[in-house]
């Protein structure tokens, strides 16, 4: 068996229901949020770091 690292930058998602995701990301994960557009919000673990995911 093979021990393979992966190291994700970054992840992009369509959400059906963007207020459920949004709160989930945001409130259960704990989540940095920033609106990038008027259907468009990215996340970063803090607010100095980069955003990794960005949800539509």
């Amino acid at each position: 068996m093979f021990n393979v690292n992966y190291k994700i930058a970054h992840i992009t998602l369509l959400a059906d229901d963007e207020q459920h995701m949004r709160s989930f990301y945001r409130d259960m994960l704990g989540l940095v949020e920033r609106k990038k557009a008027q259907n468009q919000f990215s996340y970063a673990f803090t607010s100095q770091d980069q955003p990794f995911l960005l949800l539509y």
